[in-house]
């Protein structure tokens, strides 16, 4: 699943539902691709930092996915995670 330039206009609450959403779709093995712009819009609901950071707590607190990897640049962030096997 590629989520880019979208997760920022959701609120939190349908950020966490879009989430559990994408994570229940993901087979053990698949991955997840976040890629959002940076700087803060006063317009939006949040930033993609905060998009990202909440899929990073996701990882630490459910176990449902593991962070592979990501890149930071000037104005923009990339994570990987991969779906992970629970018992």
């Amino acid at each position: 699943i590629l989520l880019s330039e979208v997760g920022y206009y959701w609120s939190p609450a349908d950020l966490a539902r879009a989430a559990d959403l994408m994570l229940a779709a993901l087979a053990p093995g698949a991955q997840l691709l976040l890629v959002h712009w940076t700087p803060v819009v006063p317009d939006y609901p949040q930033t993609g930092d905060e998009v990202h950071d909440f899929f990073l707590q996701q990882a630490t607190e459910q176990g449902v996915i593991k962070h592979l990897h990501g890149h930071r640049a000037d104005k923009y962030r990339l994570d990987l995670f991969e779906r992970i096997a629970t018992a």
